[in-house]
């Protein structure tokens, strides 16, 4: 048998219309890149799933008819690969 998935809790922010909107301020626009962050690393843990595109379903939350835009998106991936590189460079 497979791996059970347990089903994704999502935090009480992913219910925030603000979030799925890139934010303006710089210092916002960081805490909001780091919420997606560990939003997604949950997400990946709970799931079993490490490959993500913006159709999946973290992206969207339809309860609050909100989505991720492919800016939005775009600009949180080009971030946690800055954010990873950033500390490959520290590390070594």
């Amino acid at each position: 048998m497979g791996k059970s998935v347990k089903p994704v809790e999502y935090p009480d922010f992913w219910s925030l219309p603000p979030f799925f909107t890139l934010q303006p301020n710089e210092s916002s626009r960081k805490k909001q890149m780091q919420m997606w962050q560990d939003l997604l690393a949950s997400y990946c843990e709970s799931t079993g799933k490490f490959e993500l595109t913006i159709a999946d379903e973290v992206f969207h939350n339809r309860a609050i008819d909100r989505k991720l835009s492919q800016d939005g998106y775009d600009f949180l991936v080009k971030d946690m690969v800055y954010v990873f590189l950033h500390y490959l460079t520290i590390s070594m």
